[in-house]
């Protein structure tokens, strides 16, 4: 790296905002390559630029897009992987999907859930009824005393919480320990937060919560 230094050669850094359909413009920066900007260019587009300059003596610009933690196969078009024959049921599933003319997603998940979450379909977020149809569970194991421990599901939960008069002022946490995979909490049929991930902290304002 303390060598790479070739004002000729210039990477872009693609933003890592992730888009899952087609944008016509997006976020990112030029720099040079430099002793102290080499660092983040791939080795191998850095040997491969030296030599394409050095062959037809022209600036050179790379571009760097890269995710850490994602398979090769998510940066491969449906053409290449076809193939393959390896990726021939996700490729079916997703051909699927564009016939139904849904949304476009970045994974199988929210088309799972705009398939099977009745809660969504039905607004249960908004439910004001008692809670007689709802089955009485603890947590945790929640999701044994539902049927659906170890199967994909979708489990909605509800709980009263009675909070102090006149409420304080600022704003509070609402902290649900360990989620399993994802989740989405709303607060008197307003969403306040969600992740997904093992787990949650909204912070909720607390005039909304009363």
């Amino acid at each position: 790296m303390k060598a790479a230094n070739h004002p000729d050669i210039r990477y872009f850094t693609v933003g890592t905002q992730p888009a899952y359909r087609p944008v016509n413009s997006i976020s990112g920066s030029w720099k040079v390559v430099s002793p102290t900007t080499a660092e983040r260019v791939s080795a191998v587009a850095y040997y491969f630029a030296r030599r394409i300059q050095k062959d037809i003596q022209v600036p050179i610009g790379l571009i760097v897009d890269a995710v850490g933690g994602t398979p090769a196969e998510a940066w491969t078009s449906a053409a290449a992987l076809r193939t393959l024959k390896d990726f021939d049921t996700p490729l079916q599933e997703l051909h699927r999907f564009a016939l139904q003319g849904g949304p476009q997603y970045g994974n199988y998940v929210m088309h799972w859930y705009d398939e099977y979450d009745i809660g969504v379909k039905e607004h249960w977020a908004d439910y004001e009824g008692d809670d007689l149809r709802w089955k009485t569970v603890s947590i945790p194991g929640g999701f044994a005393t539902l049927g659906v421990p170890d199967t994909p599901a979708v489990a909605w939960f509800r709980k009263e919480i009675r909070l102090p008069n006149p409420i304080p002022a600022g704003r509070t946490v609402l902290s649900l320990g360990s989620i399993d995979r994802m989740d989405t909490v709303y607060v008197n049929g307003k969403l306040v937060g969600g992740v997904p991930g093992s787990r949650i902290l909204a912070s909720i304002p607390l005039l909304q919560t009363c």
